[in-house]
């Protein structure tokens, strides 16, 4: 069952721009966001669009045949810190997407595979980029957090492995498997 407050990482297989984003950046997901809401009709996120940061729908990726979802949750407590978490994301609301940040992250995960382990974050102005929107509501609920501007998609899904994760939906596409996972 999907919560509020649960992490969402996508990989879109059939866009060659993510695939690019995740070969970058190290990482299987090249896109992530917070659960903001779990309605009758669909669950909603605190994500980034191609412009702004927003909420968006999780069937969008849902009914993307290649797209690999998987949903985990991390042990923040109960109902009132996901409450608190998801208030934290939504603080992004409207901004526009973080361009420059994003050439920022790409040059130093460049630098991390060509061998410099702790590189900090190039470029740490502008608007936001989709990991720091679920980085947000985390950070209002543990104290261990690595800071804001330190980590990537990558990190943000190794930190959740760290801390306890539990897969709350997992959906793999078609790409070279013909499968669809549930897991609650």
């Amino acid at each position: 069952m999907i919560r509020k407050g649960d992490i969402v990482f996508v990989m879109h297989h059939g866009s060659w721009v993510s695939r690019a984003f995740g070969w970058f950046m190290d990482s299987r997901w090249s896109h992530c966001a917070m659960v903001a809401d779990v309605g009758d009709i669909d669950t909603y996120l605190h994500e980034t669009s191609d412009t702004q940061t927003k909420v968006g729908m999780l069937s969008l990726y849902e009914l993307e045949p290649k797209d690999e979802i998987e949903i985990v949750r991390v042990n923040m407590g109960g109902r009132l810190s996901r409450e608190i978490a998801s208030r934290h994301a939504a603080k992004y609301h409207n901004e526009m997407y973080g361009y420059i940040r994003l050439v920022g992250a790409g040059i130093r995960r460049l630098m991390m595979k060509l061998g410099w382990k702790k590189c900090p974050m190039l470029w740490p102005w502008g608007g936001p980029l989709c990991m720091m929107i679920p980085h947000r509501g985390l950070l209002s609920t543990f104290a261990g957090m690595p800071k804001l501007g330190s980590i990537d998609t990558e990190e943000l899904y190794r930190w959740c492995l760290d801390n306890g994760k539990v897969i709350a939906y997992k959906r793999v596409g078609f790409v070279g498997l013909e499968k669809n996972e549930v897991t609650k």
